[in-house]
């Protein structure tokens, strides 16, 4: 289902003013990816009442990757691990973060995952 929350008529006009631009500031960028969060909106929704593209979007989320507030951050949370039962040696672990899949199988290395996950919390460059 389709969200149909509206971007204020102010805001709508200096989105529309960005759309129109060829080259975007930083601010900009941060800006742009806040007002859609903020909307509520589907890509194509947004792109209807701004005239920013879904493609826009996606390269600055890249290019400004985890340091932007509008994405959200990455947290640990604690989990509790239970003893392992029979018949489980097969099992896999499935860590999903945004676009990033992780599949951890049996045996894994405690210390590589660790590192893993340190490398894709940083900023991109």
């Amino acid at each position: 289902m389709a969200k149909t929350m509206k971007i204020g008529v102010a805001d709508q006009a200096r989105l529309h003013e960005l759309a129109a631009g060829r080259y975007w500031s930083e601010a900009d960028g941060r800006a742009a990816l806040a007002a859609f969060e903020a909307s509520g909106l589907t890509r194509a929704a947004f792109r209807r009442e701004t005239g920013i593209t879904p493609q826009r979007l996606k390269w600055w989320r890249q290019r400004l990757g985890a340091t932007t507030e509008s994405i959200g951050k990455i947290e640990f949370v604690p989990v509790e691990v239970a003893p392992r039962s029979a018949g489980v040696e097969d099992a896999t672990m499935e860590l999903v973060l945004s676009e990033i899949r992780v599949r951890v199988g049996p045996g894994f290395d405690p210390g590589a995952l660790r590192r893993l996950l340190e490398v894709l919390a940083e900023p991109a460059c």
